[in-house]
């Protein structure tokens, strides 16, 4: 688990530097590439932080209930909406390249909002 929490924070914040490097001039890298790096910066964010909130929820469901072994139902709630939130950042991201509509711009700011609230 420490590996795998170090391994996302170590590509966040490798790609947080490329992000920031290509946002401003003189290596400016245009406005398609800043909103790719930002997707992947936010994904990889979400996936270290959803990571880090399963161990959690594990470690205090093990504590009250004193069982290594989380209910299914748990376990499906969890997944479903972290990985509804993943596909629809990936959805109006891709969306917003395609068709430069805000619409997917605001459907991937609230995937994000959706991902930090939880």
């Amino acid at each position: 688990p420490k590996r795998i929490v170090h391994g996302g924070t170590a590509s966040t914040l490798v790609l947080y530097f490329v992000f920031v490097l290509g946002a401003h001039e003189p290596v400016y890298f245009g406005w398609q590439a800043y909103l790719l790096l930002g997707t992947f910066v936010n994904v990889s964010l979400l996936a270290t932080c959803t990571y880090i909130l399963y161990v959690f929820l594990l470690a205090s469901y093990t504590a009250q209930k004193l069982s290594a072994q989380l209910p299914k139902r748990m376990n499906l709630v969890f997944y479903m909406a972290s990985t509804a939130s993943l596909l629809s950042m990936l959805a109006g991201t891709f969306g917003l390249l395609a068709t430069d509509i805000l619409a997917f711009n605001t459907l991937r700011h609230l995937s994000l909002l959706i991902a930090t609230a939880a």
